[in-house]
């Protein structure tokens, strides 16, 4: 009769060898595999590291070739720097002392290299940039509200015979607004925090208040049959009532109507928005 017999039973019965131990040896060959292609796992992963920032680099330098240049001689001049500064150090403190440091001076780097990744806007520079971005998102909505205002006012002066494309009346409300906040932000700045304005925030500051002075005094009218005029309404109620009335018919409430009163101060007005 022939027995069939495992691996590990042919080596109790002929090499009498312990069944436990074979078994236990044969499960840690492939744990002892794995255990060595790691270090091997990570110096390749680690040497295609390298090699796709060398060829990033690489394609960098030749398309910035001059930036490249600057970049390279910033970095020689804090390496010299640096050369300089642990020099002069040790001959004040000693080796020692200088280890001390420079690991203390690459301890700050390397903290304020992480508040900027982590808090750009601690740092000056991000916080001027954000406010200068700001300024200028800010400014282009505040433009855009400022030329349907104007578009309006000249229309209604009779200065512009072209239609009024793309105002609204809610448009029209928001550049009277944003007259209004001009006028008491500056005004706030310089009683609240006592802030000197600049010689073009002087001249905005007199546009905006002029103008604001005029808006509350303005009216308009809608001219009657026969070109006769017909009560004159404050310009400011009218806008709200059309606010208020949102119609199919809101464009041609805002071209049937004429600004009442001194055409003079209407116009000199209507340059200051445009300013």
């Amino acid at each position: 009769q022939v027995q069939v017999c495992s691996p590990r039973q042919f080596n109790f019965i002929v090499l009498g060898a312990d069944p436990v131990a074979s078994a236990a040896a044969v499960d840690a060959v492939p744990i002892a595999h794995s255990a060595m292609a790691r270090p091997k796992l990570f110096f390749v992963r680690f040497l295609q590291c390298c090699s796709r920032t060398c060829k990033a680099i690489r394609g960098f330098c030749r398309d910035s070739p001059c930036v490249s240049l600057i970049i390279l001689a910033i970095v020689l001049l804090i390496l010299l720097v640096i050369v300089l500064f642990s020099a002069v150090i040790r001959r004040i403190v000693g080796t020692r002392g200088t280890v001390v440091v420079d690991l203390t001076v690459f301890w700050l780097f390397a903290c304020l290299v992480a508040r900027v990744l982590m808090f750009p806007g601690s740092v000056k520079l991000f916080q001027r940039n954000t406010e200068a971005t700001f300024r200028t998102e800010m400014s282009r909505q505040y433009s855009y509200y400022l030329r349907q205002l104007w578009t309006f006012l000249r229309f209604a002066a009779k200065q512009s015979e072209a239609g009024l494309h793309g105002v609204t009346a809610d448009g029209i409300a928001k550049g009277v607004a944003v007259i209004e906040t001009l006028t008491a932000s500056f005004q706030m700045q310089q009683q609240q925090h006592e802030v000197r304005l600049s010689k073009e925030q002087e001249l905005m500051q007199s546009a905006a208040q002029q103008v604001d002075r005029w808006l509350a005094s303005a009216s308009v009218h809608k001219p009657g049959p026969g070109g006769a005029a017909n009560v004159p309404l404050p310009l400011l109620d009218w806008l709200r009532q059309q606010t208020a009335n949102v119609s199919p018919s809101q464009v041609k409430a805002l071209m049937s109507v004429e600004l009442a009163g001194d055409r003079k101060d209407a116009v000199c007005s209507i340059h200051k928005v445009e300013e």
